[in-house]
């Protein structure tokens, strides 16, 4: 699956240590972005659900704020409820926007 999610990604920035591969990027230590989550046949090119949230609860200790400017739904329990839903049609005027803001607490 790495070898097909980092083809996918390209020449973006990929979070990769000995336990994550993930497409995601450190913005600045307490701001990350990167594509929503996925599950099934979609996570074979995409940040698996279940990847995310082991990596937020693994590097941030569960102390987080998702807000969810892709209007995708998934399992928010995942992530402690922590998700916050961004009305699209606030974001109509960034068309591209599909994917999370993620902001450790610490």
């Amino acid at each position: 699956m790495d070898y097909i999610r980092t083809k996918v990604s390209g020449a973006k920035n990929r979070f990769i240590d000995d336990k994550f591969n993930l497409d995601l990027s450190y913005i600045t230590p307490r701001l990350i972005a990167m594509a929503y989550p996925s599950c099934g046949l979609e996570s074979i090119y995409r940040n698996h659900v279940d990847d995310v949230a082991n990596f937020l609860s693994e590097r941030h200790n569960s102390d987080f704020l998702i807000f969810n400017l892709s209007g995708k739904k998934y399992d928010n329990n995942k992530f402690f409820n922590k998700v916050n839903k961004i009305k699209y049609n606030f974001l109509n005027r960034f068309k591209n926007m599909n994917g999370l803001i993620i902001m450790p607490q610490h």
